[in-house]
């Protein structure tokens, strides 16, 4: 099936109200998303179902224009959700984030007594 997919409220979906959707294991790759303007994250309902049987396959999913998303059931509903995932690079930066403030709040906590002898090369009084 085909989908041209612009914002959440304006999905391209199939009411099929008081029918029967009867899935057998279809996977993402059997689905055609053509991402329009005001695509973006959400849940995207596809088909809209009085009752569904069956079930979907096991490869469930991929990428719509670069983002990844899945295929669901929810309820009698089959949607589409599209989540961004964090990249590495935000990922790495926020690490780097956190080891330089771990380094700043040791550098501004005051030293145990028995190490500040040692700077000014004396003998601690033990």
């Amino acid at each position: 099936m085909d989908y041209d997919l612009d914002g959440i409220s304006t999905d391209n979906e199939v009411l099929m109200p008081s029918g029967q959707l009867i899935l057998s294991e279809q996977q993402f790759s059997n689905f055609d998303f053509t991402a329009q303007a005001g695509f973006g994250e959400g849940t995207y309902m596809l088909i809209d179902a009085g009752s569904i049987s069956g079930s979907l396959g096991n490869d469930l999913s991929g990428t719509v224009n670069g983002l990844p998303a899945t295929l669901a059931v929810q309820g009698n509903d089959l949607v589409l959700n599209v989540v961004p995932e964090p990249s590495t690079l935000a990922l790495l930066g926020a690490g780097i984030l956190g080891l330089l403030g771990y380094g700043r709040l040791r550098l501004t906590r005051e030293p145990p007594a028995t190490v500040i002898p040692y700077l000014f090369n004396e003998k601690p009084n033990v």
